[in-house]
């Protein structure tokens, strides 16, 4: 998954929104399954989206960090 919030609309936390809804989307398809993000270790608006999303850090380097989703439970995206 590749997202961009246009730059008017950032600081509403709808990256993280985005997130679980399309987590949402894959259980439907795939139950059980674990999903990997990655983002640069200095880009904290997308380190707090995706731990707002109910990713966890799973291995962190200089280069990138890696989160894993492994929730199986349907989980809100209408809320914080």
């Amino acid at each position: 998954v590749n997202y961009l919030i246009e730059s008017k609309s950032r600081g509403k936390k709808l990256a993280s929104k985005m997130l679980k809804l399309a987590m949402n989307e894959v259980r439907n398809y795939w139950q059980n399954t674990k999903i990997f993000a990655y983002t640069l270790p200095g880009n904290i608006a997308s380190i707090q989206s995706l731990e707002r999303a109910g990713f966890s850090l799973d291995r962190s380097s200089d280069e990138k960090n890696r989160y894993i989703f492994i929730n199986n439970d349907k989980i809100d995206s209408t809320g914080e």
